[in-house]
């Protein structure tokens, strides 16, 4: 006959794995014990990978337990209940409010290209979910994903001289591009996209996780010019100076 392992007590709990982190005998604890400050630059999207791996809990049960209780279906919707709650997390977590609302808030090359589709053509600027990334940045010792590399206008890493990437040669998936991630615990330089499914023969096939190294992807150096007049239109876009001619 097969082996079955003995039934567990009931008297005996839930195992140490299975405990929810915010919970302690006796009620509930309002600050968790270790803070994971916000980086220079760094996206809410990666200091939130960040957390989550600090605690060996995905993104989304980060967020409930904070008391976030929205189930974000897209990437904007991400961004809007993080920015909403600003004050809960800071709470919550420990950390200042003002490192919090610095990572939610949009990047100065956003603003200004919003300001110019604005007033210059009437447009309204909806940026496309999805990050760039610079494999140089995610080879630190601690790795930031950096707020700005989810802007159009920002080709280059100013900082290493070279063209971020736009899709993990791996998957081919533009990262952060959906709410994938918001279901894996992984580190900062991981892919944090799933695998593409072949809708023909496995149209309803949830895919694995690519978790590809992105500081083992190959970089191109970007030429001076380049990298000059990204530092010219960061400068820009940091004063508010924008000249669409």
């Amino acid at each position: 006959m097969p082996h079955r392992p003995p039934a567990r007590s009931a008297d005996r709990g839930p195992t140490p794995q299975s405990r929810p982190i915010v919970t302690v005998r006796g009620g509930g604890i309002d600050r968790w014990p270790i803070a994971v400050p916000v980086g220079d630059g760094e996206a809410v999207f990666g200091w939130l990978v960040r957390v989550s791996h600090r605690y060996g809990l995905t993104p989304r049960q980060v967020l409930q337990h904070t008391g976030i209780r929205a189930q974000p279906a897209s990437v904007g919707a991400v961004s809007a209940a993080l920015a909403a709650d600003t004050g809960v997390l800071s709470a919550t977590l420990g950390l200042p409010i003002t490192g919090l609302q610095a990572s939610v808030a949009p990047v100065p090359l956003d603003v200004a290209l919003r300001q110019y589709l604005t007033n210059y053509h009437c447009v309204d600027y909806k940026p496309r979910p999805g990050s760039r990334f610079c494999p140089c940045c995610l080879a630190d010792a601690d790795p930031r994903w950096q707020a700005g590399w989810f802007s159009p206008l920002q080709l280059v890493c100013e900082r290493h001289q070279v063209h971020l990437r736009v899709r993990c040669p791996s998957c081919e998936q533009v990262p952060f591009s959906t709410v994938a991630w918001l279901g894996r615990v992984t580190e900062t330089y991981r892919c944090p996209q799933r695998r593409s499914r072949d809708r023909v023969t496995h149209p309803r096939r949830v895919m694995a996780f690519c978790r590809q190294d992105l500081r083992r992807v190959d970089v191109v150096t970007a030429d001076g010019a380049l990298v000059a007049a990204q530092q010219q239109l960061s400068a820009l876009a940091a004063t508010m100076i924008v000249d669409p001619l």
